[in-house]
């Protein structure tokens, strides 16, 4: 979870990371804000809204898929 960019991976930090894709739903000014209800991609926790900040945001479920400690880390999709 967390390819927001759809590029088969998951970045925290650096170009074309998956964070900034959650301010391309709210807008880059407010990171407080909260998205309408409905379906994006960058619904990363799946509640129905996209939130930058805050509990239940989905920019932690990022860092969940490239851990908490290692915000640099690419995490690559993985095809069985």
């Amino acid at each position: 979870p967390g390819d927001g960019t759809g590029d088969k991976t998951v970045k925290y930090n650096g170009a074309g990371n998956d964070r900034n894709a959650i301010l391309g739903i709210i807008g880059p000014f407010n990171a407080n804000a909260i998205s309408p209800t409905g379906y994006y991609v960058e619904d990363y926790n799946m509640d129905g809204v996209v939130k930058y900040n805050g509990a239940s945001n989905d920019r932690n479920v990022i860092l969940i898929t490239t851990g908490p400690f290692t915000p640099n880390v690419i995490v690559f999709e993985q095809i069985p």
